[in-house]
């Protein structure tokens, strides 16, 4: 998922979270799984998360020409949402200002608390 490049940065930490009405977990934090490997021969690995509810198949394989993964997901259970997730400091996502915000130590709307 990183491959050093001055100048360019890339995806360093890719998380994933489960989550339905009046819940969520972080599938690493969880930290309930098992790897399966169908063929030795092939680049493919399955990752199978468990948690409350839920059963996410993570499919994980390397692309040989470039540095980087194609991951598909298929999940199971009542209601839930699968949500990847990255820092939003990635690339120049930490330089757009959000209208009424101004930037300083923190980022906060003028004049208000940053809670409602």
């Amino acid at each position: 998922m990183f491959w050093l490049s001055a100048g360019r940065p890339q995806i360093r930490n890719l998380g994933f979270i489960v989550a339905r009405e009046g819940f969520w977990a972080e599938v690493k934090r969880v930290a309930h799984y098992r790897i399966l490997e169908e063929d030795p021969a092939l680049p493919l690995v399955t990752v199978v998360h468990e948690g409350e509810g839920y059963r996410l198949h993570l499919d994980i394989v390397p692309d040989p020409q470039r540095d980087v993964l194609l991951i598909g997901f298929r999940l199971e259970g009542r209601a839930f949402a699968f949500i990847p997730c990255w820092p939003l400091a990635w690339g120049r996502a930490a330089e757009a200002t959000p209208p009424g915000w101004r930037r300083g130590p923190s980022w906060r709307r003028r004049g208000r608390r940053p809670w409602p």
